[in-house]
């Protein structure tokens, strides 16, 4: 079944877990009214739960993951936890039975709250049809420091979850494949690491992306040392903060990725917040400092930022927060007011107050770091650009191609050569005198229409070698040898030949 919806491209594009839908209000109607109660207390801060799956399951129409908990997430107010837990506490026996987040469905006309029934008749076991497997319930190694889990940040850290994996390409729609050739993934661990320690922040992360092997490796704590030393290697970058791994800090400064989605949408880089926001996660991550849902009294006790927003004046953005941040130093502050200790309070907040100027200090640091790595790339990809133009006027264009064929095409010289009566010999020469510097791009226009042509002329070339080496037929001419020009009359031009007395002998 997997295989059949992988394969059809029937994956659910938007999976979510449905508390109560529309359509069951008037069975669950004091359900509804109090999920209606919470979203309506908790203003712009979307109200959130943590759900438990325990099994996949699937029939022949349908596959998803079934729920055994709902429970409250960490980042509920104090003001409507109530309600979150009244809505947990009484969801009825029957919506409890058929709580499910589905994966997808075989067919566009089949229905996606099919996987609703599904579970249901699974959980009484009314259909025999349905099948499934358990879930490991073991959480991840408290030994990682993976930038897509939490194993590695604080409670306080605005949660780095990427959307998956890039979408893979298929067979059909890749021209060709380079040879294979050994590289880093078959160095030894010494080797590696010494490889490794040379690379810049943003190499060592697209590195850890490239495959599962050296994810797993990287985001293992036992190599936080080379991600220590790959910091090293930006001038004057500050430590890595608290609240984050070393993966999740340089992420932000040095990828490419939104770190709350994990899209490649173009992205903005907060070094205050130390967060890196698409426009969509900025919506639904931030909320204005001076929105009614942030009291005047925490304005100085978190951490506050002008990067995101836009403004038509020419002014900075009324300033932002996150709301993972906001939301956890509003319970910090009213768990240690509801002790009643004054000075406990006061101490509080005088190392709240510490820890923002603090992160404004770091966030200084950062902006002249980050700007003199981009510098240095810069130039460093000057001085490459200027090599390549270099080298490229020592050596003519078709030296450069010719190599290239050879090299990375894996064919030989003789390949190379049309003959001057070849079909293809115009259109050869041709590609092979193009006038402008020969970059990869140009290279992957021209490379596939080298190896069509290079790939007929080759098979050209081994059919006359093997007539040649089979018995020929007696000659009229009575072993008179064949004629040989070492000229090329359709490239060096008739001058020649009317040098050479062809018809002497006969």
């Amino acid at each position: 079944m997997w295989s059949n919806l992988v394969n059809d491209k029937r994956i659910a594009g938007s999976p979510h877990v449905t508390l109560i839908h529309v359509k069951e209000k008037q069975d669950s109607e004091a359900l509804w009214e109090r999920c209606q109660a919470l979203r309506k207390s908790a203003g712009e801060i979307e109200p959130t739960f943590k759900v438990t799956f325990d099994h996949i399951v699937w029939n022949d129409n349908v596959m998803a993951l079934s729920v055994s908990k709902v429970e409250i997430h960490r980042e509920f107010e104090e003001e409507h936890r109530q309600l979150a837990e009244a809505v947990v506490e009484h969801i009825p026996e029957k919506i409890t039975n058929r709580l499910h987040l589905t994966i997808g469905t075989r067919e566009e006309g089949v229905n996606a709250f099919e996987a609703a029934a599904m579970v249901t008749e699974w959980r009484d076991g009314a259909n025999t049809e349905v099948q499934s497997i358990p879930l490991d319930s073991n959480p991840g190694p408290d030994n990682s420091m993976d930038i897509d889990t939490e194993c590695g940040g604080s409670a306080t850290n605005n949660r780095i979850v990427h959307s998956g994996k890039r979408p893979r390409i298929s067979d059909t729609e890749t021209l060709e494949c380079p040879p294979k050739i050994p590289g880093i993934k078959n160095l030894p661990i010494e080797l590696f690491i010494v490889v490794a320690r040379y690379l810049r922040p943003g190499d060592l992360l697209s590195l850890a992306r490239c495959c599962k092997s050296f994810r797993s490796r990287l985001m293992n704590k036992s190599y936080q040392f080379l991600w220590l030393d790959v910091m090293k290697n930006v001038a004057s970058l500050p430590p890595c903060p608290l609240g984050f791994t070393e993966p999740q800090y340089l992420t932000v400064l040095f990828s490419g990725f939104c770190t709350a989605c994990g899209s490649t949408r173009k992205s903005k880089m907060d070094p205050i917040l130390l967060v890196r926001l698409c426009d969509r996660c900025q919506k639904q991550c931030l909320v204005r400092l001076f929105s009614p849902q942030v009291p005047a009294d925490v304005y100085g006790l978190i951490h506050k930022s002008n990067v995101f927003g836009r403004t038509t004046t020419g002014e900075l953005p009324e300033a932002r927060v996150l709301k993972s941040n906001l939301v956890s130093v509003l319970d910090l502050v009213r768990e240690v007011r509801r002790s009643g200790n004054d000075r406990a309070v006061i101490e509080l907040e005088k190392k709240l107050v510490e820890a923002v100027e603090e992160r404004r200090m770091l966030s200084e640091k950062i902006i002249r770091a980050v700007e003199q790595c981009e510098d240095e790339v810069f130039w460093e990809k000057q001085v490459i650009q200027h090599k390549r133009r270099l080298e490229y006027v020592a050596c003519p264009a078709e030296l450069r191609i010719q190599r290239r064929c050879i090299d990375e095409l894996g064919f030989q010289m003789e390949d190379l050569q049309f003959s001057w009566n070849s079909s293809a010999r115009e259109k050869y020469y041709r590609l092979l005198n193009k006038p402008e510097l020969l970059y990869d791009r140009e290279w992957r226009e021209i490379r596939s229409h080298l190896k069509r042509l290079i790939n007929a002329n080759r098979k050209a070339r081994l059919a006359k070698e093997r007539e040649a080496c089979e018995p020929s037929q007696s000659s009229y001419q009575g072993g008179v040898g064949p004629l040989v020009l070492d000229i090329d009359p359709v490239m060096d031009g008739p001058s020649h030949i009317e040098r050479i007395e062809i018809l002497g002998e006969i």
